[in-house]
């Protein structure tokens, strides 16, 4: 399993916008830290939808951080990045009919999969965006 490329960039965003005070234009970290600006726009309207940050509009408008980067968790970055974290596709919460295993009921390797997800949620969870954050992110331009 790995992590999309979407998903390492949107994190990468959220550091620096938890480094900075007040509005940063996306321009901004598009350039400090290496994402390409078109492919951060899109990832930047994940992040607004799911209320991690906040858009402003306007001449001097840009991204701010929605709440403390204590109250921020790197699994919530990941989900409204990507969608629901699941390791296999009959742990999703929204599985449709036609999509579920027909060994659902019984089956011994959703219980594993269920279980090391259950396991990887929780690690994710519990790392802050604050405890992501050093005294400096690395930046890709200074």
């Amino acid at each position: 399993m790995q992590l999309s490329r979407a998903v390492e960039y949107g994190v990468r965003a959220m550091q620096y916008l938890a480094t900075r005070e007040g509005i940063c234009h996306g321009d901004e970290i598009s350039k400090r830290m290496g994402i390409p600006d078109s492919f951060l726009r899109k990832i930047l309207q994940r992040l607004v939808s799911a209320a991690l940050i906040r858009s402003h509009r306007g001449f001097a408008g840009g991204f701010s951080l929605a709440r403390s980067a204590d109250d921020i968790s790197l699994l919530q970055i990941l989900e409204a990045v990507d969608g629901e974290f699941t390791l296999n596709p009959c742990l999703k919460s929204t599985v449709s009919e036609d999509a579920s295993c027909v060994l659902d009921h019984n089956c011994t390797l959703q219980r594993a999969f269920a279980s090391a997800q259950n396991a990887m949620k929780q690690t994710l969870a519990g790392y802050s965006l604050r405890s992501l954050v050093g005294v400096e992110v690395p930046t890709a331009i200074p």
